[in-house]
C-alpha cells in the first residue's frame, strides 16, 4: 500500500510540473492551527495546482506536534489474557507527533467576487493518504508478583487516513477547519503484546496564505 501511495504521488507531482510549463498556475498554501480537542498544534505544506476554475488539486505535508501529555489520545485499555502476572499502567508523560502525507481535491463554491478589496472564496476539500504515527506511550509494567516496576515505550503502527476540511479564503488570507481521521491502532509493547489502543483522529482550526510559484 505505500507503494501506491508513493508511485501516487509521484504522479501528482509530475502533473504539478505539467500544469506550471502549460499554465504557471502552482501555488504553495502554507497553514499553521491546533487540536481543538487537545493540546496540540500544527504546521501544514502544500503545493497545488488548479484542475478547472473552481478545483484546485495539491499535496499535503503536515505536522502535527503534542506536548506530552497523557491527552494525546483516546486511550482505551484491554484486558491481558495471555499474561495475568503483569499490570500496566498508561503514564501521564507521553510525548507524540504525527506526519502526514496526503493528495487533496479542494472545490471552490463560487468564483473570485470582489467584496471591498478582499476576494471572498468558500471551499470544501477532501484528502486520502498516509499518517506516519510517530507516537511513544509511555508505560508502567508492574509485576503483581512482587510489585516491581518497570518503565516500557508502546508503540503504534502508522495508517492509511482521511482528510475533510472547508474554509474561506480571503485573497491570499485562508481561516479553515479540518478532520483528519485514522483508525485506532493498537499499543504494542516490544515484545509484541497488545496493552490497548489509541485514537488519534483529530479537529483543527487552520490560518494560512498562499504563495504564487508560477
Amino acid at each position: 500500500m505505500l507503494r501506491k501511495i508513493i508511485v501516487f504521488t509521484t504522479l501528482l507531482i509530475w502533473s504539478f510540473n505539467l500544469k506550471a510549463q502549460e499554465k504557471s498556475t502552482i501555488k504553495l498554501k502554507i497553514e499553521t492551527g491546533f487540536d481543538l480537542g487537545k493540546p496540540g498544534a500544527f504546521l501544514n505544506f502544500e503545493p497545488k495546482v488548479r484542475s478547472t476554475e473552481n478545483t484546485v488539486i495539491g499535496l499535503r505535508f503536515g505536522l502535527m506536534a503534542y506536548p506530552g501529555s497523557s491527552d494525546i489520545g483516546t486511550i482505551n485499555t484491554q484486558t491481558i489474557g495471555n499474561n495475568a502476572d503483569f499490570k500496566y499502567i498508561i503514564n501521564e508523560e507521553s510525548g507524540n507527533g504525527i506526519i502526514s502525507f496526503v493528495p487533496t481535491f479542494d472545490n471552490y463554491l463560487n468564483k473570485n467576487i470582489l467584496l471591498e478589496k478582499y476576494f471572498f472564496r468558500p471551499y470544501l476539500g477532501l484528502g486520502a493518504g498516509y499518517y506516519i504515527l510517530g507516537a511513544y506511550i509511555e508505560v508502567t509494567q508492574i509485576n503483581t508478583a512482587n510489585a516491581a516496576e518497570d518503565e516500557v515505550k508502546g508503540r503504534v503502527r502508522n495508517q492509511l487516513g482521511l482528510l475533510l476540511r472547508g474554509g474561506i479564503e480571503f485573497d491570499k488570507f485562508i481561516i479553515g477547519l479540518e478532520y483528519n481521521f485514522t483508525p485506532k491502532t493498537d499499543i504494542e509493547l516490544p515484545n509484541g503484546q497488545t496493552i490497548g489502543t489509541i485514537d488519534l483522529s483529530f479537529i483543527g482550526l487552520s490560518v494560512g496564505f498562499m504563495i504564487g510559484l508560477g
